[in-house]
């Protein structure tokens, strides 16, 4: 019990030095590190964090996925991200075959589309912060599952 308080309470100061700059580059750059980190978890989940030549690759990809809607246009960054999820499928999809029964494409698919959850929720917030009303409006991200967690 007192984990997880000292837990909570170093969480929601994090999260309360995160709204602070949420207007800010440290905003964006802080989701893409979270991102990362949770890819990473996923990748020693299924396996995958030791095959550096896959692991790393999605790691990275992941936080400038995440951290790229603070640069570009929207529907730019939609049209980017389609591209590069094209070509992730294709590396993992040579990956798979070049590996030679090392692992198998169900694992592999599962890591890919659990990387891909991760950045779209990461990016989400980031494109939500940027909309005209997202000051507020992208604290109902931290907000709701908060008050829903809280009550039940």
């Amino acid at each position: 019990m007192k984990t997880r308080i000292i837990t909570g309470v170093v969480l929601v100061g994090l999260l309360a030095v995160l709204i602070a700059f949420s207007g800010t580059l440290l905003f964006p750059i802080a989701l893409a590190v979270l991102a990362a980190i949770a890819i990473g978890e996923v990748a020693n989940c299924i396996g995958f964090l030791r095959v550096w030549y896959i692991s790393i690759p999605m790691m990275a990809l992941g936080t400038a996925a995440v951290a790229l809607p603070w640069f570009v246009d929207s529907e730019d960054y939609i049209r980017s991200l389609s591209f590069a999820a094209l070509i992730v499928m294709l590396f993992l999809f040579a990956a798979a075959v070049f590996a030679k029964g090392k692992f198998n494409f169900s694992e592999l698919s599962a890591f890919f589309v659990c990387s891909v959850y991760i950045v779209a929720a990461f990016a989400s917030m980031v494109l939500l912060r940027l909309t005209p009303s997202g000051k507020y409006l992208y604290l109902l991200v931290f907000i709701g599952p908060w008050v829903c967690d809280t009550f039940a």
